[in-house]
């Protein structure tokens, strides 16, 4: 099992489980800085997991597709059980933030696995602004950018805001890596 865990939920419209936009530029970011990091996980493993779920535009106007918030909250789930000492991140871009966001309300069915969660991290997400259930807000990082309409709410026009997220993922990756810093260890 690996030191840490990131479950990564992909864009409307990306390709594969976990896109090109952000997903594979915020695990590298993750893994430079737990390399670096002196506060307790420099050298720690890192897994990836990504989502499998249809990221059609379709389902990103019904708040996410249900069925796949529930596949990712048993993901977490698996992934805490099978690994009792990985340190877990939810993160997603867009919709897949949404489905994140839906995904951590349906952890308090095994309220130890909320609890274990060390960091969210949403991009670009429609739910900015409200909190990510069943974690403490100290864990939750939700980055939007200005214009972005996605985010910011009104219009569901999409503006060049939306795809320059690739910008923050040292920033989110610094924040998780503080957050795993923090976290005690499972008990």
């Amino acid at each position: 099992c690996a030191d840490v865990t990131i479950v990564f939920a992909r864009g409307t419209n990306e390709a594969g489980n976990v896109g090109g936009l952000i997903g594979p530029e915020f695990f590298d970011a993750v893994a430079r800085r737990l390399k670096s990091n002196a506060k307790g996980t420099a050298g720690a493993l890192l897994a990836v997991q990504g989502v499998a779920y249809e990221a059609k535009t379709a389902t990103y106007f019904l708040g996410g597709d249900a069925a796949s918030s529930v596949n990712i909250a048993a993901l977490v789930t698996r992934a805490l059980a099978s690994c009792p000492s990985t340190k877990l991140v939810m993160a997603g871009y867009s919709q897949g933030a949404q489905l994140v966001h839906r995904a951590a309300g349906l952890l308090p069915a095994a309220a130890a696995a909320a609890a274990r969660v060390a960091a969210v991290v949403t991009f670009g997400s429609p739910a900015h602004g409200k909190p990510v259930p069943s974690t403490p807000p100290s864990s939750q990082l939700s980055i939007c950018h200005a214009g972005d309409n996605i985010c910011r709410g009104g219009s569901h026009l999409l503006a060049l805001s939306h795809f320059t997220y690739i910008e923050d993922v040292a920033r989110a990756a610094g924040f998780v890596v503080a957050r795993l810093s923090e976290q005690a260890p499972p008990v």
